[in-house]
């Protein structure tokens, strides 16, 4: 009978959120205030670039062939990717190593009802991670630090999916 009354008030709960307007967070819905977007690319297959087109695609946003038919101009201005030492032992080698990735762009276009949209200056996001190093597995050691460059890479996407959905909302007029 417990199991009944549980069912019951968690379909009811489940009713009144979606009566409300509340929903789950997934993609940010920056597709009909953005598209299409012109990406503006200097390494169209780095990882931040396939990574970027990927989120993009996802969220619904329409990719331009030129700058002129587009909303938004996206240009990623400068990427760099790479590690550092962070750590050594006593014996002065390397135990851990601080992997990071870093992204510049500027977003330019027009938003809904030709509001002008262009943040201040070019935008900068970094992300690292360390890892630990472990000298006698040298290519498990490559291959964890690529696949901790292309997570970077991922969350850097997102990270700049999120600011042109602010930058989308903020230039909606009000």
């Amino acid at each position: 009978m417990t199991v009944v009354i549980r069912s019951a008030t968690l379909l009811m709960l489940t009713s009144l959120l979606g009566a409300c307007g509340w929903h789950l967070q997934g993609e940010p819905g920056v597709a009909a205030r953005t598209s299409p977007i012109y990406l503006l690319l200097e390494d169209t297959h780095s990882e931040f670039a396939r990574a970027l087109q990927t989120r993009l695609r996802s969220a619904g946003v329409e990719l331009s062939a030129s700058a002129a038919s587009a909303k938004i101009t996206l240009q990623v201005t400068a990427e760099e990717v790479g590690h550092h030492i962070s750590a050594v032992s006593a014996l002065n080698e390397p135990q851990q190593y601080e992997v990071y990735y870093s992204v510049s762009y500027r977003i330019t276009g027009h938003g809904s009802e030709q509001h002008d949209i262009s943040l201040p200056a070019v935008q900068s996001s970094r992300l690292s991670r360390t890892m630990n190093y472990e000298k006698t597995a040298a290519l498990a050691m490559q291959r964890q630090e690529q696949m901790l460059q292309q997570r970077l890479a991922e969350e850097l996407a997102e990270q700049v999916l999120r600011k042109l959905n602010f930058v989308a909302v903020d230039s909606s007029p009000g």
